[in-house]
């Protein structure tokens, strides 16, 4: 017998995923966060994997009962909407800024395409984008948003038909999807543009299905023992983000693959006790420093400007206090802007 959708906080999940999105905004920062993490790209399959899990859990029983696609479609816009909005008007400030300071050529035509798909949630075709090379020009890492949305809609079509056996074979279709896409140069780190931008479909129906499938394990109490504490979920995800491998498509499909689904059913086992707190906490930044953190780059790019070069030593604890403050940034982005921007969309709907 399974137990039903609950109001479990999953705390160490929270953890997991505000480790992996202060990882990917190291990452794009500078070369000193990005060699002590080189393959911390893997954090957006954990993502997905993550979406999974926490979408099965606070969605099935409601698809069950009769929550339709529009309906479930709009509880995800005015989640992730708001942030993303704001997050792509600061990266067109800094676009134009940094264009119309140094008086370089302009094609408003090109850009004031880039704002429509933008404002639609929509990727700019090459000929739209204002970077041409972005599918999202004025806030690049969301294109990993973009197919979650669309993993989302896939999923509610199909809620209804999903047992066990059509999960199953969804996995397994995705399985041989990720292979293909982690077979590159640099295996999974790809989506962000037009070179590689087809990685993003590649990458998400395994995941995201396999988050699915994670949940109902845990929703079966299969494999109860299977735990580890929320610091040891930590440490694996470090470790895993760490490695620098030489084969970099079999290692990244190996993690997504294997890891991250066992990491996440284990991560679910584990009450955070002391630790409640942090893991909230990272939980509650870990959206807004995901999609906030790439208009703030050019911030930086000027303050390195300011600074010069700096020894090693110095430049890492440069960038460590940097990315301090677009964690305070992001607790108050979420604090004074993304909640009451939901709780008023909400109201309306």
């Amino acid at each position: 017998m399974t137990r039903k959708p609950d109001a479990t906080v999953f705390h160490s999940l929270d953890l997991l995923r505000g480790i992996a999105a202060v990882a990917v905004a190291g990452r794009h920062f500078n070369e000193q966060i990005y060699d002590i993490l080189p393959s911390s790209h893997l954090a957006v399959d954990l993502f997905f994997v993550l979406s999974g899990f926490v979408i099965a859990h606070a969605y099935s029983s409601r698809m069950a009962s009769g929550l339709g696609v529009i309906s479930f479609m709009k509880i995800r816009l005015v989640r992730l909407y708001p942030l993303y909005a704001l997050g792509t008007a600061l990266g067109l400030a800094g676009f134009l800024f940094v264009v119309l300071t140094k008086g370089k050529w302009l094609d408003w035509h090109t850009v004031g395409a880039s704002i429509a798909l933008g404002g639609l949630f929509l990727p700019a075709p090459r000929q739209f984008s204002a970077t041409g090379f972005h599918l999202f020009p004025f806030n690049f890492p969301v294109w990993s948003l973009f197919w979650e949305l669309v993993i989302n809609f896939i999923y509610a079509l199909i809620a209804r038909w999903l047992n066990n056996a059509v999960l199953a074979g969804i996995v397994v279709a995705g399985a041989v999807m990720l292979w293909f896409g982690a077979d590159a140069p640099k295996g999974l780190d790809g989506g962000t543009n037009f070179r590689d931008y087809d990685q993003g479909a590649l990458r998400v129906v395994y995941s995201f299905f396999v988050g699915i499938a994670v949940y109902r394990i845990w929703q079966s109490r299969k494999f109860a023992r299977f735990t580890l504490p929320p610091l040891v979920c930590a440490a694996i995800l470090l470790a895993v983000m760490a490695v620098r491998p030489a084969s970099p498509a079999l290692y990244d499909f190996g993690v997504a693959l294997i890891v991250f689904p066992l990491l996440v059913l284990a991560a679910t086992r584990n009450p955070a006790g002391r630790w409640v707190s942090l893991c909230t906490a990272l939980g509650v930044i870990s959206y807004p420093i995901y999609v906030l953190h790439a208009p703030m780059l050019k911030v930086y790019a000027r303050l390195l400007e300011k600074i010069g070069s700096k020894p090693d030593a110095l430049m890492i604890a440069f960038e460590v206090v940097f990315l301090i403050g677009l964690m305070v940034m992001a607790w108050l982005a979420d604090r004074y802007f993304d909640r009451p921007v939901r709780s008023l969309l909400n109201r309306r709907a």
